[in-house]
């Protein structure tokens, strides 16, 4: 075990360094465990999210890398396990199932994070983690660690590839088109504020590094649009280019236009659309576990596969 334990070395990250290593990691325990970990377009996501302030190299710090130094230099990456702290409080543990005796050492990063991050905020000591119900290991050493199960948080769901897509007519005076995010930004980001409101605060500048981002395609970018020219609703897709792992992130409707059935006719026009990818799974991790919601991504073929619950602690 001494060997074992000398042979895994942690280290801080970097993105251009660290970022194609990372991808590999998740990309090859999602083969095993399917939506263990963070699949690699949620990652990617932390630098090229179009909501939220701009990435700052500093942002770097949030990240931390367990390596096995065995693995062969053919490996594609030597990652073993990630931790990923989103302040003020969050704690995100993606781990390689064969190395599970390093989630302690994990936990105990993420905790110093929290600590560190909460100094002098109202938010002190906290921390809190997004565990899968399934995730059994975890659970069990967060339990033998303190922390207490605060009850449901998301849905993870799946749809299978082979799922026949449902067919709808879109209301009359509206169309779906893919966008330009930034020819259009006050439009989109109107329409993805009134969901999600840290979106508000999206930029020009937010909108060209999203463009730009590997999983970005334009034309599976899409939104129902009024005769006005509002976005009624609003899809994106997101392909991992490597893995063909794909999420539909965002997906929402503007208050003024819902139960009109308008975020079931953009997911079945984005299903058409990425007909032609490459895709080898599609998911929308961390759904919303809303009755509406569950109704809506059932309807459309994601199948329930696992719920995730908060788990929190008042660090000492």
């Amino acid at each position: 075990m001494r060997g074992i334990a000398m042979a895994i070395k942690d280290r801080t990250f970097d993105w251009d360094r660290d970022f194609e290593l990372v991808r590999q990691f998740l990309i090859e325990t999602h083969k095993i465990q399917p939506l263990l970990n963070w699949i690699p377009t949620r990652f990617e996501n932390r630098k090229f999210g179009p909501c939220g302030p701009v990435y700052e190299d500093d942002e770097n710090r949030f990240v931390r890398i367990w390596e096995d130094t065995r693995k062969s230099k053919s490996a594609l990456t030597p990652i073993v396990g990630v931790g990923i702290f989103s302040p003020p409080s969050e704690g995100y543990v993606n781990i390689h199932p064969q190395y599970r005796n390093i989630e302690r050492d994990i936990i105990s990063w993420l905790e110093a994070q929290a600590i560190q991050s909460g100094n002098g905020t109202s938010n002190a000591g906290e921390l809190g983690f997004f565990v899968r119900e399934d995730n059994g290991h975890l659970i069990t050493l967060l339990e033998g660690l303190g922390y207490q199960n605060k009850g449901l948080y998301s849905h993870d769901r799946v749809r299978p590839l082979d799922y026949p897509i449902p067919e709808f007519e879109v209301p009359d005076g509206m169309e779906i088109r893919s966008v330009d995010i930034v020819d259009e930004l006050d439009k989109y980001r109107a329409a993805q504020g009134s969901v999600f409101k840290h979106c508000l605060s999206m930029t020009i500048d937010n909108a060209r590094i999203f463009k730009s981002a590997s999983f970005y395609n334009p034309n599976l970018d899409i939104a129902v649009v009024t005769e006005d020219g509002d976005f009624a609703a609003f899809c994106t897709i997101r392909v991992d280019p490597v893995s063909g792992i794909t999420e539909f992130e965002p997906v929402g409707t503007h208050p003024d236009y819902r139960k009109r059935g308008l975020a079931k006719i953009l997911i079945a026009d984005g299903l058409r659309r990425a007909e032609d990818q490459d895709i080898s799974f599609m998911c929308v991790p961390g759904a919303n576990p809303t009755e509406a919601a569950s109704r809506l991504y059932g309807t459309m073929g994601f199948e329930l596969t696992a719920r995730e619950y908060h788990w929190s602690k008042t660090l000492a």
